[in-house]
């Protein structure tokens, strides 16, 4: 046997080496990788499973308080309106006295 060949033999044998590590690694790797997805999947499915929507904002609560705060205004313009188209009167003549008196 030769120097070349012995050379040869021995590169051979660490190629099968280094693609025996490569099939080993990606083994390693593809076990690993489906370990954490499970392990993911686990903790999502708790997570979930744990979650408690909060309840819905009472929107109609708060819209009916604030519809009853406009219909109290209504109530109060529609008031001081017709107060004064029965009377207009007494305001028009304060305002024309106050201008006179000044």
């Amino acid at each position: 046997m030769t120097t070349w060949s012995v050379t040869a033999e021995k590169l051979e044998r660490m190629v099968q080496s280094i693609e025996m590590s490569t099939e080993d690694f990606k083994s390693l790797f593809t076990q690993d990788r489906a370990k954490q997805c499970s392990e993911i999947d686990t903790l999502l499915a708790k997570q979930l499973s744990e979650f408690q929507p909060r309840p819905a904002p009472d929107t109609m609560d708060k819209a009916s308080q604030l519809m009853e705060e406009v219909k109290d205004l209504l109530c109060t313009l529609r008031g001081e309106r017709e107060s004064l188209q029965r009377d207009p009167e007494p305001i028009s003549s304060q305002r024309i006295s106050g201008h006179t008196n000044v």
